[in-house]
């Protein structure tokens, strides 16, 4: 694995005094602009010669990451590349927000039927940017997920979960502390707390859980409320409750 290295500042440079022309050498000098102008092309070389690889083995990238940015154009990359290719951490959140979920309903439910944390009763559904919904699962995700896809996870003949989320929300069985507005804080303050205590339903608790762990922060990982995709007989009036997850789109500010 070979990169061109093109040297960016000059060995030498032209110094006139008093109607005598020298050199004076700057390579030392002028080091740092040189590492900056290597760095920059092992980054861009790498990226492009694995996703040339890749794309010969029929597995296209599905994510690309300049810098922490995902419209940065990789000829001006300065610090980081990330490719994603395939699916595979795309399955692997689908997993844990699987097992989350169903350790959250576990811990503040009591089960009647059991079929609220029954894995027969959430679906998956892989919607690609501009087309339509299909129903995809961990174990046989999409062959593709980039910019603009979605994966919802949705209850099915259960049209009572969102209902009981919220009932599990409002009755604080699932907690998280964290620091809340300036307001809240002052509140704490004056009750001799530090911190203030919200609540969760298991929507919530598991989406929480998967935003935690670093291999997935190029995915955003959301709980939503669809009115007009709503499962059949939802009870609950704001919608039903899904789980969204997405490639995250980071633009560069300038």
């Amino acid at each position: 694995m070979a990169f061109a290295m093109p040297l960016v500042v000059p060995k030498s440079r032209s110094v006139n005094l008093a109607g005598q022309v020298g050199t004076r050498e700057t390579l030392g000098a002028e080091i740092r602009a040189q590492s900056k102008a290597d760095l920059h092309n092992m980054l861009v070389g790498i990226a492009r010669e694995d996703t040339e690889q890749q794309e010969r083995m029929g597995n296209p990238p599905q994510l690309v990451e300049v810098d922490n940015r995902t419209n940065k154009p990789l000829d001006q990359a300065s610090r980081k590349v990330v490719v994603l290719f395939g699916t595979l951490l795309a399955r692997a959140a689908m997993r844990m927000v699987e097992t989350e979920l169903r350790n959250a309903i576990t811990r503040s439910t009591v089960a009647r039927s059991g079929r609220l944390s029954s894995a027969s009763s959430w679906q998956w559904r892989y919607i690609p940017a501009g087309g339509v919904a299909r129903v995809v699962s961990s174990s046989s995700p999409p062959q593709t997920f980039s910019r603009g896809d979605k994966l919802v996870l949705v209850p099915v003949d259960v049209p009572y979960a969102t209902a009981v989320n919220r009932a599990v929300a409002n009755s604080g069985g699932l907690k998280k502390t964290a620091t809340r507005t300036r307001q809240d804080i002052k509140s704490a303050e004056r009750l001799g707390r530090s911190h203030v205590a919200s609540r969760l339903g298991f929507l919530a608790a598991a989406t929480r859980a998967v935003r935690r762990r670093s291999e997935f922060k190029q995915f955003a990982v959301m709980v939503e409320f669809t009115k007009t995709h709503a499962v059949a007989g939802e009870v609950y009036s704001h919608g039903t409750g899904v789980i969204t997850i997405r490639p995250r789109f980071r633009q560069v500010r300038v």
